[in-house]
């Protein structure tokens, strides 16, 4: 199904190629990460799954592309792993006026106190 148009590289080739382009692997990894240990953690991460799938690079010529890919896939994978949702508790006993983020106009309402406390009570 797939041709193979180049020779692949040999582990020492590899070894060569993939220390090239560790500043350049950084460099992006810093920009989706916006985080120094998370680019540094994620260089080291492209590196082990680089080495570990070099088999599976069919072409030489398309290495940097080849490259990029698993970095885009590891940095996307941390960032992930990394998301913690925004979580607001709010007191029971807190009365309706005294909820930062209701407007005093709002608050005069009574059919809107009774609905924005039906949909907060869940």
């Amino acid at each position: 199904m797939f041709r193979k148009t180049g020779a692949a590289l040999s582990d020492a080739a590899f070894e060569a190629a993939l220390f090239a382009e560790e500043d350049y692997i950084y460099r992006i990894s810093f920009i989706y990460l916006k985080e120094e240990e998370a680019a540094l953690e994620n260089v080291q991460e492209v590196a082990y799954r680089a080495w570990r799938a070099r088999k599976s690079l069919r072409d030489a010529s398309y290495f940097k592309t080849w490259l990029m890919r698993i970095m885009m896939n590891c940095a996307f994978k941390q960032q992930r792993a990394s998301f913690q949702p925004l979580t607001v508790e709010l007191s029971p006993t807190t009365s309706f006026e005294e909820r930062p983020f209701v407007s005093k106009g709002f608050a005069r309402d009574p059919r809107a106190d009774r609905t924005l406390n039906r949909l907060l009570a869940v």
